[in-house]
């Protein structure tokens, strides 16, 4: 039987379509593989900032979730924004039923503008409710401190954290470093076994980075359901990510941070 790969993100919704669910399905659109999404919360925001917040009644969340999961069988799933305890034990509670193959997480804990999202009590919570079925968890250095404990400053303080993290919690890692540094990014992927991949790539200097973040781990996610290994879909998505950025480099929409363009070159959907 015929059938699409399926990539299903449960995020956030932004009324711009920069970050979010809107920005993970035209990732996963434009990369051949078909996109479901459940909403988490909404937020209110535009390209000079986020204004506010509005979560959404679990029962709807649960209710999404399982219309999905029952239905078309996402071969990945992709988790984004779960702002309060509520919303994360509603989601852990689901992929604990479900067992997906694959889940890839992006606990958006900063806004683009350093807003925190997450509360720092939340932080037991996400590790008993989420980590246990996370396959992948995608974290940037404030969170990664966060959650190792430990004070990231350079590059070799990142693979520490890393290699931390892995370890004890028996899932992958991957680290960005943000802007730990004016002209370099660096990615470091981490593997229970010991596995180690650092990525690095020199900064595009543009204004329009809105969503870059949330395009990756969707990238991410949809390679992994094209059947690329982790390794192959961290550096596919790197790549998707920078081209989405330069091309729309130099283009104005609104008044502040610009979107990356996800859609620079659509792939047909891919049939199996």
């Amino acid at each position: 039987m015929k059938r699409y790969p399926i990539v299903f993100t449960i995020a956030g919704s932004d009324c711009i379509g920069g970050n979010g669910a809107q920005a993970d399905i035209k990732t996963i659109s434009a990369l051949g593989a078909y996109a479901a999404s459940a909403i988490t919360a909404l937020t209110i925001g535009n390209t000079t900032g986020l204004k506010s917040l509005f979560p959404i009644p679990q029962e709807t969340i649960r209710k999404q979730i399982e219309t999905v999961m029952e239905d078309i069988i996402p071969d990945i799933v992709k988790v984004g924004l779960l702002n309060d305890i509520e919303t994360i034990q509603t989601v852990g509670d689901c992929l604990r039923k479900y067992h997906p193959k694959y889940v890839v997480y992006d606990p958006v804990m900063l806004s683009d503008e350093g807003i925190r999202l997450i509360l720092n009590k939340n932080m037991s919570i996400i590790r008993k409710e989420m980590l246990p079925y996370t396959s992948l968890l995608i974290i940037n250095r404030q969170e990664a401190e966060l959650f190792c404990e430990l004070q990231i400053k350079d590059i070799e303080d990142m693979r520490k954290a890393a290699e931390r993290f892995a370890r004890r919690n028996r899932i992958t890692v991957l680290i960005k470093s943000g802007d730990l540094y004016e002209d370099v990014v660096y990615d470091v992927l981490r593997t229970p076994n010991g596995d180690e991949r650092v990525f690095k790539d020199t900064v595009i200097q543009t204004h329009n980075s809105h969503g870059a973040s949330c395009t990756f781990s969707a990238a991410i996610a949809t390679y992994l359901a094209l059947e690329y290994n982790m390794g192959e879909a961290v550096l596919a998505a790197r790549e998707f990510v920078r081209d989405s950025i330069m091309y729309g480099h130099n283009v104005f929409i609104g008044h502040g941070k610009g979107p990356v363009c996800q859609t620079f070159d659509p792939q047909k959907m891919i049939i199996r």
